[in-house]
């Protein structure tokens, strides 16, 4: 009954049984196709989606302008376009299939229920070989909370307008924010390339060395860093695993969070992509935020490295909310923030502590996640609250 009311509602404007039997089937098709874009990471995914978004909207046309008449003609119009659109994206959802990297196969056979999260994508489709990295953004500081920060930092990092206050999260707030990428995005290594490949400080120069890194360059301190943030002991409570690989972090995330059924949220733009998200004003729509419930959170956050490498851990007392931010050039954002509602064992220091001018143990800390920043929910549901 529900699927009828539905169907009934989206073409109850359509004078003839055989309008609405068209109507339905070419918004099938097109809902159709928007599932294969999201769950396609194959290269040729864009060129399969193109070429049947042509070939339908040629027949689609034709049938506006010859629109056929009787059940005999509609049958006919039905078998044709499935023929070009269900059929088409069946055969090419095998081929994609077929053509999956062993990391995409992983990932689907360890969490089926999963879809691979648009920035995991983009690292898939990342095929080039790169012995250098681009750096787009200072790294972000609130991975590590045993951090301290100086003055310096206070007033010149970008990181800094991230922080926030839980009690400021609420429609018509306006805050001055940078959300792009840290790093232009490497690609991952296989899986047994990133276990016979040295990932320590203690092996820094045979790293630069395979990387053909210059020893004193940007990438050389960037790399250094990243060692470091991944060796230092975690906090109480907390567990982490820097993973080199994408079968690192499904590994992580099955057996932190327990569970197959898992949902991903990101910061992702949702309106006006083309605009970008520089640094500017952003304002809290009047969707304002809602919070992401979950039995167990897990976080990956991309760190600077010349080939993909995640900083996941799990922390407790942390609530996780999604965002709804537009900014002054006009891009649409659903931003994730993260609240940590338990600072007592941080560094007193810790930039966050600095920037909101509010002592370890008080009040909770929350930060914006740029893109490519990933929080995994376990058993997830979302839960809306006013603010």
């Amino acid at each position: 009954m529900g699927g009828y009311g539905y169907a009934h509602d989206l073409v109850g404007g359509y004078s003839t049984s055989e309008d609405k039997i068209i109507y339905i089937v070419n918004h099938l098709l097109s809902y159709i196709t928007a599932i294969f874009i999201t769950h396609c990471t194959t290269p040729n995914c864009a060129m399969i989606t193109v070429n049947l978004d042509m070939r339908l909207e040629s027949l689609q046309s034709e049938q506006k302008g010859n629109k056929p008449r009787g059940h005999q003609s509609v049958a006919i119009y039905v078998q044709e376009i499935w023929k070009v659109g269900g059929y088409g994206w069946v055969t090419s959802a095998h081929a994609a299939i077929q053509n999956a990297t062993p990391a995409q196969t992983y990932w689907r056979t360890m969490l089926p229920q999963t879809p691979i999260p648009s920035s995991i994508q983009e690292v898939l489709r990342q095929a080039k070989e790169m012995n250098s990295f681009e750096m787009e953004r200072a790294p972000t500081v609130f991975i590590s909370y045993k951090c301290a920060a100086s003055d310096n930092q206070i007033h010149n990092d970008p990181n800094v307008p991230l922080f926030f206050l839980k009690k400021s999260l609420k429609s018509g707030t306006k805050k001055t924010l940078d959300l792009t990428k840290i790093i232009s995005t490497p690609p991952f290594l296989s899986v047994e390339r990133a276990q016979a490949t040295p990932f320590s400080s203690s092996k820094l120069m045979e790293i630069l060395n395979i990387f053909k890194i210059e020893r004193d360059s940007a990438e050389a301190v960037a790399i250094q860093r990243t060692l470091a943030e991944c060796e230092e002991l975690p906090l109480d409570g907390e567990r982490k695993r820097c993973v080199t690989s994408m079968e690192a972090m499904v590994e992580f995330i099955k057996a932190e969070l327990s569970s197959s059924d898992v949902h991903v949220v990101e910061t992702t733009v949702t309106g006006g992509a083309d605009q970008g998200v520089p640094r500017q004003e952003y304002v809290v729509g009047i969707k304002g935020a809602h919070r992401v419930g979950a039995e167990a959170l897990a976080s990956c956050h991309p760190e600077p490295y010349p080939r993909a490498v995640y900083y996941c851990h799990t922390t407790s007392n942390v609530e996780v909310y999604k965002v709804h931010l537009v900014g002054a050039n006009g891009v649409a954002v659903e931003a994730v923030a993260t609240c940590h509602t338990n600072t007592s064992t941080w560094d007193p220091n810790y930039m966050g502590f600095k920037m909101l001018k509010v002592k370890p143990g008080t009040e909770p800390i929350c930060h914006f996640l740029p893109l490519g920043h990933l929080i995994f929910a376990g058993l997830s549901k979302e839960d809306s609250f006013a603010l």
